[in-house]
């Protein structure tokens, strides 16, 4: 499921973070939009087809992932290419910061919350992403949320 989880955005956000309401024919092509250094894209649908779930919620914490030697040795056994593996490594950091924004401080700290509920409830994602979960030390509310960085050799 990590490694899974790690090559793609559509198979973390409905698998490991549970969203089964996501659909292969729409939310798959966003997903794999998605899955680029560079982002420079509006996605403009109606309410309710899960654009925040997937932009807001899901991919800042894919992001976040730990892409480490463990899972570099994984996708080089799985004969994925040394330019997959770099691709890997730049998308993927808990070094990683990201900032989301919303129009009210309410609807921002709303977006916190269901980010917070993967780290402290979320089943799946806590049991194949626990080198990241917060401890103690790590500043987490509504508002400011900031993963475990040491467990991945950061400061």
């Amino acid at each position: 499921m990590r490694l899974n989880s790690l090559g793609s955005l559509y198979y973390f956000t409905k698998v490991t973070l549970q969203k089964r309401r996501l659909t292969d024919h729409l939310h798959l092509a966003i997903c794999a939009s998605l899955e680029r250094e560079f982002i420079k894209d509006v996605y403009e649908l109606p309410r309710g087809h899960f654009k925040s779930t997937i932009c807001s919620e899901a991919l800042p914490v894919w992001w976040s992932l730990p892409f480490a030697s463990a899972e570099e040795d994984a996708f080089t056994k799985l004969g994925y290419s040394d330019k997959y593996i770099q691709y890997m490594k730049k998308v993927h950091s808990p070094q990683y910061r990201t900032l989301l924004i919303s129009e009210t401080i309410t609807n921002a700290a709303t977006l916190g919350k269901k980010i917070r509920f993967h780290f402290e409830s979320g089943p799946l994602f806590r049991a194949a992403f626990y080198d990241i979960l917060p401890t103690s030390a790590e500043t987490w509310t509504n508002y400011s949320l900031c993963v475990n960085r040491k467990a991945t050799g950061g400061a």
